[in-house]
């Protein structure tokens, strides 16, 4: 058999170098796409290293004694209201017996925390009286409000665990 010059030799199988060209392209998407979640999974684990150091750095405060805590509560409650020589010592005592269990609880349980200043409260109200009880409730809400916004919390009403309802 004799080739002229210009007859080039036919494949025998066009199909099979089509097919290898598809493959190298598929292999290379592949490559691109385990590239890819790999570099997520890289950010992923920085990201989440980064916090917790972070976080460790910064760490969460500690809640002060109860004592500060009473003296400064006083504080706010004469700055809100006249309370009597009487008043005020039936309130600290009130406070500290509180806040004493407060500290004993804290590191159990929020929920907790969260009875026993319901109860404080409800007993500082049999103290005080309804207006006088209502002006000084209205400021700590006003200062609980204020700590959540510096601390960057939520507003009430924009979700979270209690929606709408609950006191600071």
């Amino acid at each position: 058999m004799t080739s002229e010059p210009g007859d080039e030799p036919r494949e025998v199988f066009p199909s099979a170098r089509l097919e290898a060209k598809r493959a190298r392209g598929r292999r290379r998407y592949l490559w691109a796409a385990l590239l890819i979640l790999a570099a997520v999974a890289a950010g992923g684990v920085l990201g989440s290293a980064a916090t917790i150091i972070y976080l460790r750095g910064k760490g969460f405060p500690r809640p002060p004694p109860p004592d500060s805590i009473a003296r400064a509560m006083l504080e706010r409650l004469e700055a809100a209201v006249a309370v009597s020589g009487e008043e005020k010592r039936a309130v600290e005592r009130i406070a500290l017996s509180h806040l004493e269990k407060i500290a004993d609880i804290h590191a159990e349980s929020f929920a907790g925390i969260r009875k026993e200043f319901e109860s404080l409260h409800a007993e500082v109200g049999e103290v005080l009286g309804p207006e006088r009880f209502r002006v000084w409730d209205d400021r700590e809400r006003e200062r609980w409000r204020k700590l959540r916004e510096q601390a960057g919390f939520r507003k009430r009403g924009e979700g979270g665990a209690r929606g709408k309802e609950g006191r600071p």
